[in-house]
């Protein structure tokens, strides 16, 4: 397997299909009756090492005719560039380039073992040179199917970095027959979890690369899904993996595809003897299937089992009902969230989400709606509702919500998150009664350094040159540095924040020495290419 104890990846191979070898495995690889010429009578060895100093010298027309002699004679010419790369001293990078080109192109078999050992020396190094690792890897990607072995001896040594095992593996997947990717397919989700994510990148690459390609591995991944969902013991990486591939290669616009895939994972969702992992991706899965009717479906199966009063206060049924919940449409999740009073349960996940679809409160009603939720014990759930507020708010609806963004009120949260829901809730109010509690957060220097921070980056980035002259004055005033370099910092938020007021509130700031580096920052971003930016 990738990366598990194994001394080659072709061994973990062998376990699901047949053994890679080093013949060539498709109709697209090079062999040598079709690669290696037989030399001409007339060409001799004199003349090969001839041609060859030409290569590594010449230029031009020498060159191009010196070349098309030595790959036209591989017979007589490749054991001479085996010589020459061997000899003492050793050739130049100039020249070990051009004889390696050179002998790539002959696709000799037997070259193939060079090619990996060169690269594995390289690669073992703590300094790897990775300019020469990737001349010896296109070698090898030039070598087609015939080089499959030899990658798959490379990327399973582990004396190589586990970042250049990665590129490999992407070469090998290129390089792997067809008619076997389903090899690879079982492999994914195994080893460690740089290959396995790589492998999966890879073999999703190909597929949507090679439409030939593309029916295989779905097919391999359906087989796969449905043995899992019958029963068959699965490694929950594995079958993670399986699912997170097939969801990948799904054609948007083929509705017949997609509602197959829905039906496939749904029952691996709504399977009560799948392993938890498993059934958590399955549910994943059906939540990239968007508004698909038949994912939307088995969301709702999942989300009712898990709500069952038996299994309601586990873990496990919290977490698939919430993944459940959130990937739901609004208009089907809203009648279950009033059916099981959602909004008011005590689960974090189960109310935050309902917060995030329940339908928005009638006009009139904001207030009571938001004082509500701000009884909820959790502060993900009270910030869950501050993130459905939204122009145009009624005045009693900006000041309460600046009351909660004021944790020196009585009624003001001293959870910062909270307090950020509530300034950024402010922030897309965008009228004046908001802007006012934002600058009255601004100038109160009781307030910690994050409240006022955040108070400062929503002015300038909702209220224009308003409220980046509001945050320049309170600049002007501040005396706390670790505060003023926070307003120094949201000035930046946007260009309409260019204006006099702020141009010199920051030209002040710079004959600070704690506050000099930021605000020239800021200077430079905010008024770009003006040589007179302070006097």
């Amino acid at each position: 397997m990738l990366g598990l104890p194994t001394p080659l990846l072709a061994a973990a191979l062998a376990l699901t299909g047949p053994a890679v070898s080093t013949a060539p495995a498709s109709a697209d690889a090079p062999t040598p009756a079709q690669d290696t010429s037989t030399a001409a009578p007339t060409y001799s060895a004199e003349q090969a090492r001839a041609d060859l100093d030409a290569l590594v010298n010449g230029r031009g027309r020498e060159y191009l005719e010196a070349r098309a002699r030595l790959e036209a004679n591989a017979a007589v010419s490749a054991p001479l560039v085996l010589e020459r790369l061997s000899a003492v001293p050793a050739p130049g990078p100039g020249e070990r380039g051009r004889l390696l080109a050179l002998l790539g192109t002959f696709k000799r078999p037997e070259d193939l073992a060079l090619f990996a050992d060169q690269l594995r020396q390289l690669a073992r190094r703590r300094d790897a040179d990775l300019a020469a690792i990737e001349l010896w890897r296109r070698l090898l990607r030039e070598q087609g199917g015939a080089a499959t072995a030899a990658l798959s001896e490379l990327v399973a040594d582990k004396e190589i970095h586990e970042d250049i095992r990665a590129q490999l593996l992407t070469d090998l997947v290129e390089a792997y027959p067809s008619e076997r990717l389903d090899e690879l397919v079982a492999l994914l989700g195994l080893g460690q979890t740089l290959l396995r994510r790589e492998l999966q990148r890879a073999l999703s690459r190909r597929a949507r690369a090679r439409p030939d390609d593309r029916p295989r591995v779905a097919d391999a991944v359906d087989a796969r899904l449905d043995q899992a969902a019958a029963g068959a013991t699965a490694d929950r990486h594995h079958v993670a993996a399986l699912i997170s591939l097939r969801a990948a290669l799904i054609e948007p616009s083929n509705a017949a595809e997609r509602s197959s895939f829905a039906r496939r994972v749904g029952q691996l969702a709504d399977s009560p003897t799948a392993q938890f992992a498993v059934r958590v991706s399955a549910v994943r899965g059906l939540v990239t299937l968007g508004d698909e009717p038949e994912a939307q479906a088995g969301l709702e199966r999942v989300l009712r089992s898990s709500l069952a009063p038996a299994v309601r206060e586990q873990q496990a049924a919290e977490i698939l009902g919430w993944i459940a919940l959130r990937g739901l449409a609004p208009a089907r999740a809203q009648p279950l969230i009033r059916e099981h009073a959602l909004l008011q349960a005590e689960a974090p996940r189960y109310a935050s989400a309902a917060y995030a679809l329940a339908p928005e409160p009638p006009a009139g009603t904001w207030t009571k709606w938001l004082s509500a939720s701000q009884q909820h014990p959790w502060p993900q759930v009270r910030s869950a509702a501050l993130d459905r507020v939204h122009a145009p708010c009624d005045p009693d609806v900006s000041r309460l919500i600046g009351a909660l963004s004021d944790e020196t009120r009585r009624s003001g949260d001293d959870e910062i998150t909270v307090a950020r829901a509530a300034m950024a809730a402010l922030g897309r109010c965008e009228d004046e009664g908001a802007a006012r509690q934002l600058e009255g957060i601004l100038r109160k220097h009781k307030l910690d350094q994050d409240w006022r921070g955040e108070a400062a980056r929503q002015l300038v980035k909702h209220y224009g040159a308003t409220g980046a002259d509001a945050v320049a004055r309170s600049l002007d005033i501040e005396a706390d540095l670790a505060t003023a370099l926070r307003f120094i910092r949201a000035l930046r938020l946007s260009s309409e924040a260019a204006t006099p007021a702020v141009r010199a509130a920051l030209c002040t700031a710079t004959e600070t020495t704690e506050l000099a580096s930021e605000a020239r920052a800021s200077l430079s971003s905010l008024f770009a290419g003006d040589d007179r930016r302070c006097p």
